[in-house]
């Protein structure tokens, strides 16, 4: 992430530049880089103004072809427990 964004920052002298480029904020550009399917089209912009493809840069989110891969997000259900007891053990 570091090297995307020096690598900005050395073509437009800061990541606030980059994003009114964009007409994004600068938050939304760095959570692009940093967040895993945050942005979809400021990666797709990031990719070409560093002449590469998504996957040369993030090759965790982007297969060889370019499409982008899927996250889903896990999440534990705070519902009581089928024991009628709290995940510490002590009765609700």
């Amino acid at each position: 992430a570091e090297e995307i964004k020096a690598a900005l920052k050395m073509r437009f002298g800061s990541l606030a530049a980059f994003a009114v480029k964009l007409g994004r904020n600068e938050g939304a550009v760095s959570r692009a880089i940093n967040t895993p399917g945050y942005s979809r089209p400021v990666e797709a912009e990031i990719a070409k103004i560093l002449c590469k493809t998504p996957h040369e840069i993030w090759p965790s989110r982007y297969d060889a072809s370019g499409e982008p891969l899927s996250y889903s997000v896990s999440a534990l259900s705070a519902a009581r427990r089928h024991d009628g007891q709290r995940a510490n053990g002590v009765a609700a």
